[in-house]
């Protein structure tokens, strides 16, 4: 889409004109036609003026005189030739923008889940970038007229949220460096409506492609091979239940979940002693899960060290490196055992999936 359609939002009061209006700012638009059809709604109002186009020095609006029903005409106060116009011109016609939302969240590849946000007019959270399980950053779109609201938008959004997130903006127009530089310290993501996306019927395509877009929220999300402590690229609406681990020798697993799998050692898992780099007592109690096949009861060895707080302390390291809000390992009445709620395996057991 043509920019000056979404600056021209900039002037408007409520995100709404006349069709007179549209038209002249859809003119130089080749999808004009799909604009009209899907991304305006008709209101019950009328004009009773409009702008003036004339090429002069006044900025006069044009009144609208109504001879009948087929003679309507808009007067220029200062003298210039009368212009006739349609009952249809003067009807006013309103964004729809829940249709913009869900257009811009099919073309990022998110799901639409449209939502208004407490104290901030004109502004909305359409969904989620969730690049892997546990990492989910809110996608928010604004339209704001002023440089001054756009930056109190954002000031209130980096202040309120706990992480990054994206901000989708009609156009430049308003966006200032220290805009820019507030995004940029909170490492949120920026999409602009007139040069990311283009109106396809009643979709968007994009230019820059959803990993372009999001590559700041990207960048923020560590790779396996980083060093130290990671975590596991778990899909997202993996279960515990999806997930297949066997240890491959004492110091490392492999790991499945759906089409991810990867190599692990417990350093890699945050189970590594910080003094002397040895695997941690969860490690230990790692280990023996996968001996038995994810089952532990208090006839065990591991009982006599504690087994409950060596669970405790084992669950909260795998919820952390799955990014997984749920237990892992629960307490299984009818055995009297722990259980895992995942498949862990010993090194040399069937590892087919």
């Amino acid at each position: 889409m043509n920019d000056p359609v979404w600056s021209f939002l900039n002037l408007l009061p409520f995100n709404s004109a006349c069709m007179l209006q549209w038209n002249r700012i859809l003119s130089d638009c080749p999808q004009a036609a799909d604009f009209k059809k899907h991304f305006l709604s008709l209101t019950k109002d009328k004009v009773d003026s409009i702008p003036c186009d004339t090429d002069c020095d006044f900025s006069c609006p044009r009144r609208i005189v109504r001879h009948s029903d087929d003679d309507i005409v808009a007067i220029c106060d200062e003298g210039e030739p009368e212009v006739q116009v349609s009952r249809s011109d003067l009807l006013v016609y309103q964004l729809k923008q829940s249709a913009i939302n869900r257009a811009l969240c099919s073309a990022l590849a998110i799901s639409f889940k449209e939502s208004s946000v407490n104290g901030l007019c004109s502004t909305w959270n359409v969904g989620e970038f969730v690049p892997t399980e546990g990492f989910r950053y809110p996608v928010f779109v604004t339209m704001q007229k002023t440089e001054r609201t756009l930056f109190d938008i954002c000031r209130q959004l980096c202040h309120t949220q706990d992480g990054p997130f994206t901000l989708i903006i009609p156009s430049r127009c308003g966006l200032t460096p220290s805009i820019e530089e507030l995004l940029a310290q909170k490492k949120c993501a920026l999409g602009v409506l007139a040069e990311d996306f283009n109106i396809n019927k009643s979709t968007f395509t994009v230019n820059r492609t959803p990993e372009i877009i999001f590559k700041p929220l990207l960048d923020q999300v560590p790779e396996a091979d980083s060093g130290g402590t990671v975590f596991f690229q778990t899909p997202k609406g993996t279960t515990w239940e999806d997930i297949k681990i066997q240890f491959r020798d004492n110091h490392t697993v492999r790991i499945w979940a759906g089409e991810k799998t990867g190599m692990y050692t417990y350093s890699d898992m945050g189970m590594s002693n910080q003094r002397n780099k040895k695997p941690t007592k969860q490690w230990v109690a790692f280990l023996a899960f996968a001996a038995t096949e994810g089952a532990i009861d208090w006839n065990s060895e591991l009982a006599a060290t504690n087994l409950k707080s060596q669970k405790a302390a084992l669950s909260k390291r795998l919820r952390a490196f799955f990014h997984l809000e749920d237990d892992p390992i629960y307490w299984d009445d009818s055995s009297g055992s722990y259980r895992c709620r995942f498949t862990i395996l010993s090194e040399g057991t069937d590892d087919s999936w």
